[in-house]
């Protein structure tokens, strides 16, 4: 079994995530569905960058909505990502 990390970076997911993210790039939630995807892949920079993205398009709307804790849940699972980023790209200098 091929290990998740060595999968093609062209999976049926990423190119779902792409084609939602190109349908509606103003929902953050494929923002930070494809950061998370690209953590299963080892692409931490593309990782950061969808992370951030998700967190930059939720704040927008939680200041708009009255379904806060949706877009609430979305930030934290975003820096859960950003965490875990910080973590695995410790253990890769440092061992």
């Amino acid at each position: 079994m091929m290990e998740p990390s060595k999968a093609k970076l062209d999976s049926a997911q990423l190119r779902l995530l792409n084609q939602a993210i190109e349908a509606m790039p103003d929902a953050p939630v494929q923002y930070l569905l494809r950061g998370e995807e690209w953590l299963v892949h080892e692409q931490w920079e593309r990782a950061r960058a969808d992370f951030e993205q998700a967190i930059a398009l939720t704040e927008r709307l939680l200041a708009e909505s009255a379904w806060g804790y949706i877009y609430q849940g979305y930030i934290d699972r975003a820096n859960a990502g950003l965490r875990h980023l910080g973590s695995d790209l410790l253990k890769e200098q440092y061992g």
